[in-house]
């Protein structure tokens, strides 16, 4: 399945850049374009990676990325034209898991992408929870559900799926 990226940009013509070098790259990205937008998408998605501006009408990233880690872990990357230490001390003080000044060379962005879905990947197998498309399986309480929708499992059934999603 294809990761889900969410990118946070007022900048119409780099979110579109960004979206289309995500998608070469076989990901799933949507563009969001204020703070109000990012927050309907993030509920609605529930992205693998969110990619974050700081700089956003009506609202500031830094209140975008303290929402989102309240309601989840999912990994954050701030890509700000703001490079002070101090802008970046506050981007990870308030949730985000790497930051990125702009500008910046399109390879080290994809690094960090695939960085950052590695760990995003690891943390939810800590919890004993693997996503995939509009699937989520919980190790722990024996459930698959697809689309919020528990979905019965034999136990050997069940043992199948968990070897596929982990492997």
């Amino acid at each position: 399945m294809k990761s889900s990226i969410l990118i946070v940009e007022d900048d119409r013509f780099l979110a579109g850049s960004l979206v289309r070098v995500l998608e070469r790259q076989g990901y799933a990205p949507t563009a969001a374009h204020s703070v109000a937008e990012a927050m309907s998408c993030f509920e609605k998605e529930e992205p693998n990676l969110v990619v974050l501006d700081l700089e956003l009408p009506a609202g500031d990233g830094n209140a975008v990325c303290v929402g989102i880690r309240r309601r989840s872990q999912v990994p954050i990357l701030i890509l700000s034209s703001r490079s002070s230490s101090l802008d970046k001390v506050l981007g990870l003080n308030n949730g985000a898991d790497d930051y990125l000044a702009k500008p910046f060379d399109s390879h080290e962005f994809l690094a960090r992408v695939r960085a950052q879905l590695r760990r995003g990947s690891a943390k939810l197998a800590d919890q004993g929870l693997i996503r995939f498309g509009d699937c989520a399986l919980d190790i722990r309480a024996n459930r698959l559900s697809v689309r919020d929708e528990d979905v019965e499992l034999t136990a050997t059934e069940f043992r199948i799926l968990e070897q596929l999603a982990q492997n």
